[in-house]
Order: structure tokens, then C-alpha cells, then sequence
């Protein structure tokens, strides 16, 4: 008959054993798999499709672009001037595509006190008075440079920054991303 400690020095050499066998069979079945195991990994493999052409800014843009020309040009086709009720209904359009009240009215001025007569008469004229007036507004917001935190301890607080995109690319995930970097 076999003492106790004997029983235990078997015992716990079984489990040891039993534990390298296990260790064992799951090290065999991971380094030699079966074909079928291999065909089944391959195709639950996904494949990358051809990535897509990205489209130019002037591409993405061209929706919004004809949406709001579009709107102005519809307006005021026929219209002999603008002024009068075409002025309020520039103003409703100028509202309506999200401008805030403060580039509304700097919009109207151009149009209103900085046209002759004869250039209100061109629906042209108009928006390219409208155009150059936003890219003053636009080219007055100062740049961020390289990377939106360069000198960003340095910038008076707080900060504006203006996201842009179309719908489901991103700009509130972004926007969070940002601000966690600000953070820090």
C-alpha cells in the first residue's frame, strides 16, 4: 500500500501531466488545421474592395452650391431689380440656409448700399457682390495653421472652430476627438 505523500506526489504529477497534454492537444489544433478548417478561415476572411475615388471639394460642394445659388437664381428670374420685397426675399433666403442674423445683414448691405441702380439689375452682379462679401467674411476668421492645437495655449479663449461636412462623415465624432486632444 502507498503512503500519503506518495498519493499526493502522484496526484499532483497527474495534474501537471493532464495540463501539459491539454496545453498540448489546443497548441496541435491551432498549428495543424484540417483543409476544411483552412478553406473555412479563408472565406470568413473579408476582402477589401476597391477603394472608391474620393471627389474633389468642388464636387461634395456642388449640392450645397446649387441649392443655395439655385434658390437665389429661381428667386429672382424676371425680377427687373432687386429691391423692395426681392430684398426681403434674399433676406429669407439668407435666414433659411442657416446664416446667423449678423452675416445676414452684412450680406443685405452689399447688395443694398454698395450696387448701383444698374447692378441690381443683374441677377449676376448680385451674387457675385454676395460672393465677395463672404469670402471678406471668410478670409477674415483667422487660421488655425498646420494642426488646430498649434500655439493653441496661445490663442485667446474661447476658440470657434467651424466643422464642415456632409451628412454621416463624421463631424460629431471628430468634434469629440478634438475636444478630448484640447483637453489634454
Amino acid at each position: 500500500m502507498m503512503d500519503t505523500n506518495t498519493m499526493i506526489l502522484l496526484g499532483g504529477l497527474a495534474i501537471i501531466l493532464g495540463c501539459l497534454a491539454s496545453a498540448a492537444y489546443y497548441f496541435a489544433r491551432y498549428l495543424f488545421k484540417t483543409e476544411d478548417e483552412i478553406a473555412a478561415e479563408k472565406a470568413s476572411q473579408v476582402t477589401i474592395a476597391a477603394v472608391p475615388e474620393i471627389p474633389t471639394l468642388n464636387q461634395t460642394m456642388r449640392g450645397t452650391r446649387d441649392g443655395f445659388w439655385g434658390k437665389i437664381q429661381k428667386q429672382f428670374v424676371g425680377a427687373s431689380q432687386i429691391q423692395g420685397p426681392e430684398l426681403e426675399t434674399l433676406e429669407e433666403l439668407l435666414y433659411t440656409s442657416d446664416l446667423g442674423t449678423t452675416t445676414v445683414e452684412r450680406l443685405l448691405d452689399s447688395v443694398e448700399n454698395q450696387l448701383s441702380r444698374q447692378d441690381k439689375k443683374s441677377l449676376d452682379v448680385v451674387k457675385s457682390s454676395l460672393k465677395t462679401e463672404v469670402e471678406a467674411i471668410l478670409a477674415s476668421v483667422p487660421k488655425m495653421g498646420r494642426s488646430p492645437f498649434e500655439n493653441f495655449g496661445a490663442r485667446p479663449k474661447p476658440q470657434v472652430w467651424m466643422i464642415v461636412g456632409v451628412n454621416g462623415v463624421g463631424k460629431t465624432t471628430t468634434i469629440g476627438k478634438l475636444e478630448h486632444l484640447a483637453a489634454q
